[in-house]
């Protein structure tokens, strides 16, 4: 009997056969059986890409993708040069026929062709993915969006002294647009090794460009400021063009709806106490800057 394992990842839902949810994965599994990716996984020997394809190499595997007959290919090989799993996706239907090498150790969960797959659905949904710390205070989402270095684990550190604050995450976030509560923010499971993860969700009340400060400075950005200062830490599923314009017309959406500042923030407790509403600087405007006081 074959078994059924699903998982709920940014309101994309995905469901696969005969496959075990790794551990780190867990915390997003689900009981849904119907799904908008649809991974029909078999033992046997993967196959390279058909035709040229686009690399992504994330330090653990590499991800070639091509496109042909309508269809995604992708194959994942390990740093040795090895093909541990292919796929065929066809975009419009959502199903994923995934071929695994066994005895490569690897799974269709693991980072790569899962999160590539994810990405693509999330775009549909008119969704993105920054490279931000999130957190939810009173049911509404903060953003902290930066590269390596920033401080985004530093933010989550010093945020989750702060009583009615749950960190999502502190290395990505997902952001897709709701009906009845615009964006949304909720923690994205990649990479798998982050040192926050939190199931949860809220309403997208602010997005933050940060830096290191030695007070907490804020300044409001807006038009094609507010898109730069956000734009290059957007992750993207690289071969997949389609996806791509969908992700940047989400993205554009909601730069345009959803305030955008740059942050300024020393690593102590005074962001902390900055976020929730009190001003420990004459510089720092708290009152005045609605996306950090509190609703």
């Amino acid at each position: 009997m074959s078994e059924i394992q699903s998982v709920s990842i940014a309101g994309v839902r995905v469901v696969a056969n005969e496959v075990s949810l790794p551990q780190w994965l867990r915390r997003w599994s689900s009981t849904a059986r119907v799904g908008d990716l649809r991974l029909n996984v078999r033992g046997g020997r993967p196959l390279a890409a058909p035709g040229p394809s686009a690399c992504f190499v994330d330090g653990v595997d590499r991800l070639e993708v091509s496109f042909l007959m309508g269809r995604y290919h992708l194959v994942t090989r390990d740093l040795g040069g090895n093909v541990v799993r292919s796929a065929c996706f066809d975009e419009r239907t959502g199903e994923v026929d995934v071929v695994l090498d066994a005895g490569s150790g690897g799974a269709p969960f693991d980072r790569g062709l899962l999160e590539w797959l994810v990405l693509d659905r999330l775009g549909m949904r008119r969704g993105f993915v920054l490279s931000a710390c999130g957190i939810v205070r009173e049911g509404r989402a903060l953003v902290f969006a930066g590269g390596p270095g920033s401080g985004r684990t530093t933010i989550a550190e010093l945020l989750q002294r702060n009583a009615g604050t749950r960190i999502l995450s502190d290395d990505a976030v997902a952001l897709y647009e709701s009906r009845r509560q615009g964006f949304v923010a909720t923690a994205w499971p990649w990479p798998e090794d982050g040192a926050f993860r939190n199931r949860g969700a809220g309403a997208l009340k602010a997005c933050h460009r940060i830096r290191r400060a030695p007070i907490v400075l804020a300044e409001p950005l807006v038009g094609i400021a507010a898109r730069d200062a956000l734009g290059c830490l957007v992750r993207r599923p690289v071969g997949d063009n389609e996806a791509c314009e969908r992700i940047e017309t989400a993205f554009e959406r909601c730069s345009g709806a959803i305030p955008t500042i740059r942050l300024g923030f020393p690593p102590d407790a005074r962001l902390a106490r900055f976020v929730g509403g009190e001003s420990t600087s004459r510089r720092a405007p708290a009152p005045r800057v609605p996306a950090l006081a509190t609703p």
